[in-house]
């Protein structure tokens, strides 16, 4: 195990730059990536040849809950006008994600759960997405409560955030739940060991991360991004990947993007 951790933050490709990098790193515990799900989009629609079971899971460390957001003039204001709208309009609605990506896949299961339909437009990050939604060029987008906070509720309609609870920082946004509709999104950060690493690193990482979520400072810092503290380490957290690429891969297959060799 290395003792001085660098943290370096490798740009391109959405995120795909990086994490082949540490694929391809030895898995000796002095190179580990940070990630989410984006490793599973980029897989299934062929952008990068190696998925979540080619890295070692150490833990996931922390959920940011999907926040949908309305541009000033979209014919709804709350999730179930979005859903009414969708349902007397198929296709019509103009949605915001990042191709092949996480935001993506999120927009796509939700129209699934729901048997709806939009025009998904892409973009290339959250930036440009809050942009497309601030000037009306789209109607609907997932945004990071990060992005979005200081647009809300003047410039951009929150319809909700897919959480079991409001959050601390936008207490004014409402759940889906609270809406009626039992959906819990969210985007689950964690760190992975190169592939092959040995079950004593995975098991001294996952300990190390665990005791370091306690910190207050650290928790202070994940909630002020608009994330939630969420350990779950080892063999749980490879069964959440495995579970996650399941049903990620069954979208994948429905809509004809499954793009894996």
């Amino acid at each position: 195990m290395c003792q001085l951790v660098l943290v370096i933050k490798i740009t391109g490709q959405g995120g795909n730059k990086g994490a082949a990098e540490v694929a391809n790193a030895d898995p000796d515990g002095c190179t580990m990536l940070f990630q989410h799900e984006a490793i599973l989009a980029s897989y299934l629609t062929g952008r990068v040849n190696f998925s979540w079971d080619g890295f070692s899971p150490v833990a996931m460390t922390n959920v940011e809950p999907a926040i949908f957001a309305a541009s000033p003039n979209a014919p709804f204001s709350d999730l179930d006008g979005l859903i009414s709208y969708a349902k007397d309009n198929p296709g019509e609605v103009l949605a915001a994600a990042s191709i092949a990506s996480n935001t993506h896949f999120i927009l796509l299961q939700f129209q699934d759960s729901l048997d709806i339909s939009f025009n998904i437009i892409g973009y290339e990050g959250g930036r440009e997405r809050v942009t497309a939604l601030l000037s009306d060029t789209v109607q609907l987008g997932q945004v990071g409560e990060s992005d979005g906070r200081q647009y809300f509720p003047d410039q951009l309609k929150a319809l909700a955030i897919f959480s079991d609870k409001r959050s601390d920082t936008l207490p004014d946004v409402p759940t889906a739940m609270e809406q009626g509709h039992d959906i819990e999104i969210s985007m689950a950060r964690g760190v992975l060991l190169p592939g092959g690493a040995s079950d004593d690193l995975v098991v001294l990482y996952a300990e190390r991360f665990e005791k370091a979520l306690q910190d207050p400072a650290a928790i202070e810092s994940l909630t002020k991004m608009g994330s939630s503290i969420r350990f779950v380490g080892g063999q749980d957290y490879a069964d959440w990947w495995a579970d996650q690429a399941a049903q990620w891969e069954k979208v994948a297959r429905d809509i004809g993007i499954y793009m894996v060799n």
